[in-house]
């Protein structure tokens, strides 16, 4: 989970995740906190950020709270926030909608341009 190297949205990251951390009540005890803390919330979106406090196992987390502040004060002041785990994973998408309908995703060695049926920009 802390790997930069994961090639999928990070609301798949969260949601796998707690799939394999709720299948069992042991493995949730000891280890959803920690789990949690290597999931990078500023990357997903801020409204599934803010809804994660009614999720099923996330829910039962004490530190959920705050790193759900965390991630919400970064979306709305990204300069703002340090110390917050928000490194972009590499070979994953990231846009945000805006007026410009195409967005780039810049890799170590790839340069990848998408044209979307949605507005965005890269994040």
């Amino acid at each position: 989970l802390g790997s930069d190297d994961l090639t999928c949205a990070e609301d798949e990251v969260f949601n796998n995740a707690m799939r394999w951390v709720g299948a069992d009540d042991a493995r949730l005890d000891a280890h959803l906190d920690e789990v949690l803390q290597l999931i990078r919330f500023p990357l997903m979106d801020s409204k599934l950020v803010a809804a994660l406090d009614s999720h099923p196992v996330a829910g039962k987390s004490r530190e959920l709270p705050r790193l759900q502040l965390a991630a919400l004060k970064y979306h709305f002041n990204p300069a703002g926030v340090t110390g917050l785990n928000c490194r972009l994973r590499r070979g994953a998408v990231y846009w945000r909608l805006t007026k410009s309908k195409s967005c780039s995703n810049t890799d170590e060695s790839i340069i990848r341009t998408f044209v979307l049926a949605v507005p965005a920009d890269l994040m």
